[in-house]
């Protein structure tokens, strides 16, 4: 099973490990390709559409984490 995350979902957990993110810088850096635990793009009618794949963003999370000493 695929577990998809809105944006604000990821911002959450983003969050929950002390990143200082929100919605819309989540969503620019997906549309420039920043972050690679999703896709991201415009619909036809302009809006922005982010679909977060949970696995990928906690395996990016879980590499970036500090070691506790």
């Amino acid at each position: 099973m695929i577990t998809q995350l809105s944006a604000a979902e990821a911002v959450e957990l983003m969050r929950e490990r002390g990143l200082r993110i929100n919605p819309e810088t989540l969503r620019e850096g997906m549309m420039d390709r920043r972050y690679p635990f999703g896709e991201c793009f415009k619909t036809s009618n302009g809006s922005v559409r982010c679909l977060v794949y949970k696995s990928l963003l906690l395996q990016w999370l879980d590499e970036r984490e500090d070691a506790e000493a």
